[in-house]
């Protein structure tokens, strides 16, 4: 089909003009000179930053299929201010765009390259910087008027958001300097690759696909790495918001200022930006570093009404030994080689720049899990700092904590310490502590407690721990104790009541054999200052008393092979008295001073005996000196003294006791008699009046035995003949007499 005359005629047009525009860019390639558009390009740097622009290297134009300028060997120096260096240096530059795209307002580009970048920054000492690019610029009046005018509706019009699509920046092997002259420190960064791809801006949004990598190394603090950082980047302007999608940060660096000397650190999270109020939402967020995880969804408010860090979080399952070791923290052996290694926790975080506040939360450690919420708000003008809070713990073993035991001894004594040295803490920094904690089992030293609680109340450095509750071993616990930190040392009281214990049971989870049993109930109150143990020890002050019921002595078998007894009679006795190790009661009191137990009135009743005791036990020391007589209800009585250090004392006969106690059973069993006779003759025992002269004759006997009488009788002999007069004895005296020839002695 013919075209029409119209038709031939307008494409002869359109075909004109293609032709016009090929042919011009032809001529304008040919005749652009690339060194006068460098110079004109200079002049207006100048102009506009007082810098002046150096192109070194070959400089090129070209307008076809893109608009694009090449240019190597570009230098800008530094403000006259900083020197004759250079504030950036390119090996090469290129930018290519389309041109016609150009004349609509909109910016297509292809490619902004930036190769072998050196980009110097410094801060002076009074703070001025080489990045303010206005500074130094000098201002015509008319410049300054027209910088005030307002636009005109051709420049508002022009002003409204221009299409934007760029394919790609990049900028390769590039380095970046910081140095701040005021504090002598400096940041370099090198081989940093930054690549921006996708950028696309049409309306009020502008959106890219970002990275950024490199080596970095600062001076202060001292460290050096490398990151890697990416992102989409979302920049709204209509709402003042930036989102970084899929945002991921690593980092690997070594150096003194990171803990550990190294650090191996990653985060990624979806990030929302308010740049109005600069707030941040951190979702799907991941925080990793040196073996630990922690997640969540929170947000970031600046310091203000709303200020401060809201969400929810949580720590994935964690060897928290090893993460303490990264850290560079050391942890020393346990007991239990596989305590201290699971941790987990969630919890709901309300903080403030204020104060913290975890409504709920929940732990686990080990085998343990602790539930709970916490409250503590920082020193605010006259105000202390505050914590309060309920925690429940469902168990926990202590004992799987306690360090491992090393092989080493122990110091046999504690030097005395002198107190008192360190300055006393201000109360005003101390806190308010309002804490409940509840706990379902606790296994401390070996022993038991189940349905534990307690109550810490108090204020500025002083602090009550009242009650504390618990059962254990058949019986119950009620204590109360409180503290006082405003003095040069802590002082501590303890005041505590525990009934029906099965005692038995107890020692035999404490120590592992159970020396003694029975139903036991003590009262005590203690105190002591001091903040470590041989203050603590050197103070220990306080009284209590104890009872026994209905208890057995399993291990009293050994005692006669402990105590080496020879004559076979006495052994005899002692096994036949420790093979009977029931008792009735053990009951006894003690008082404490200076770190040092008293006891005096120590009774065990026995069915084959009684023993009684006394002594002291020095803590500091770690000393023991403790008699215990035993009675076996068989005239013996048996002195057995404890003696020496806590750990390995002896346990012997006291032989001197020995001596005293035989002495004495002696005068007893000589003078029980006396004593009866003369109760007789005083008619002090009831009936004895009606036996008349009876008393009077049989003391008169005794004292004839004794070597009594008077030698006032004339038939005496000797003795009237000599003139002397002889005073006759009493019975006391003729029984100090018996009592000499017993024991070889004799008086004079």
């Amino acid at each position: 089909m013919p075209l029409s005359k119209a038709t031939r005629t307008g494409l002869f047009i359109v075909g004109g003009l293609v032709v016009l525009v090929v042919v011009g860019l032809l001529i304008a390639i040919l005749t652009v000179d690339p060194a006068k558009l460098a110079s004109s390009l200079s002049k207006r740097v100048l102009e506009d930053t007082g810098r002046e622009l150096h192109i070194d290297g070959d400089a090129s134009v070209s307008f076809f299929p893109w608009l694009g300028v090449t240019m190597e060997d570009v230098r800008l120096t530094n403000p006259d201010s900083f020197g004759s260096g250079n504030f950036f240096t390119v090996k090469r530059m290129e930018f290519r765009a389309r041109l016609l795209p150009l004349l609509k307002n909109r910016f297509i580009v292809d490619a902004v390259v930036l190769d072998g970048l050196t980009l110097n920054l410094v801060q002076g000492e009074q703070g001025e910087r080489n990045w303010d690019f206005l500074q130094g610029v000098p201002q015509t009046e008319g410049q300054a008027g027209a910088q005030e005018a307002p636009e005109s509706a051709d420049a508002q019009e022009e002003g409204k958001p221009l299409f934007l699509d760029v394919a790609s920046v990049d900028v390769t092997d590039a380095s970046i300097n910081y140095v701040n002259l005021a504090t002598n420190s400096s940041v370099a960064t090198s081989g940093v690759k930054l690549s921006l791809s996708e950028i696309r801006q049409q309306d009020h949004a502008l959106g890219t696909d970002f990275s950024l990598s490199g080596k970095v190394t600062t001076t202060a603090p001292d460290m050096s790495g490398t990151y890697d950082v990416s992102s989409k980047v979302v920049m709204d302007h209509g709402s003042d918001r930036v989102f970084l999608k899929g945002f991921e940060f690593e980092f690997t660096g070594e150096g003194n200022a990171l803990p550990g000397s190294k650090a191996d650190l990653k985060v990624a999270a979806d990030i929302n930006l308010d740049t109005s109020t600069r707030g941040v939402v951190f979702d799907n967020a991941v925080f990793s570093a040196y073996g630990a995880s922690v997640n969540g969804n929170f947000r970031f408010m600046p310091p203000g009404k709303e200020g401060g860090i809201a969400g929810d979080l949580a720590l994935s399952q964690c060897n928290p030994r090893k993460v303490l070791d990264a850290l560079g923290i050391s942890v020393p052996a346990m007991k239990d080689s596989g305590a201290f290694t699971k941790l987990s926790a969630r919890w709901r975080l309300e903080s403030s720049f204020d104060g913290l506040n975890i409504p709920a939360m929940e732990i686990h450690l080990d085998d343990s899990q602790i539930t709970g919420s916490l409250s503590a708000t920082a020193q605010k003008d006259s105000a202390p700092p505050s914590l309060s809070g309920r925690l429940q713990i469902d168990s926990l073993d202590v004992d799987r904590y306690t360090p491992a035991p090393s092989g080493k001894a122990a110091p046999a004594t504690a030097k005395k310490s002198s107190g008192g040295a360190a300055a006393p803490a201000d109360a005003k920094t101390m806190p308010n502590v309002n804490l409940l904690l509840s706990m379902g089992k606790l296994k401390a030293g070996g022993a038991t407690l189940s349905n534990l609680t307690l109550t810490v109340k108090g204020s500025r450095g002083k602090y009550r721990v009242n009650p504390i509750r618990a059962d254990l071993y058949s019986g119950s616990l009620d204590a109360d104790a409180s503290f006082d930190l405003t003095g040069q040392a802590p002082r501590t009281k303890l005041t505590a009541s525990l009934a029906g214990i099965n005692l038995g049971a107890l020692l035999t989870d404490v120590s592992g054999k159970a020396a003694i049993r029975g139903s036991a109930k003590t009262a005590f109150t203690i105190s002591a200052a001091g903040a470590d143990g041989p203050q603590i020890l050197n103070t220990l002050n306080g009284s209590g008393n104890f009872l026994v019921t209905n208890g057995d002595f399993p291990l009293a078998s050994d005692l006669p092979k402990k105590l080496e007894i020879e004559q076979t009679g006495a052994l005899n006795q002692v096994k036949s008295a420790t093979s009977q190790t029931s008792f009735t009661e053990l009951k006894g009191s003690f008082a404490l001073k200076d770190g040092v137990v008293s006891n005096n009135d120590l009774f065990l009743a026995m069915r084959m005996a009684e023993v009684k005791g006394r002594g002291v036990v020095n803590l500091p020391a770690q000393e023991i000196d403790y008699l215990a007589t035993m009675d076996l209800l068989s005239a013996s009585v048996l002195p057995i003294r404890i003696r020496g250090p806590l750990k390995d004392p002896s346990i012997f006969v006291d032989p001197i006791e020995l001596v005293r106690l035989s002495a004495q059973g002696v005068q007893t069993l000589i003078t029980a008699p006396m004593d009866a006779v003369q109760a007789l003759t005083n008619g002090s025992i009831p009936g004895s009046e009606t036996l008349g002269g009876v008393g009077e004759t049989g003391k008169k006997v005794l004292e004839g035995i004794l070597g009594g009488g008077s030698s006032t009788d004339s038939g005496s002999g000797s003795g009237s003949g000599s003139g002397s007069k002889s005073e006759g004895q009493s019975i006391e005296q003729g029984i100090g007499n018996a009592l000499d020839s017993i024991f070889g002695g004799s008086k004079k």
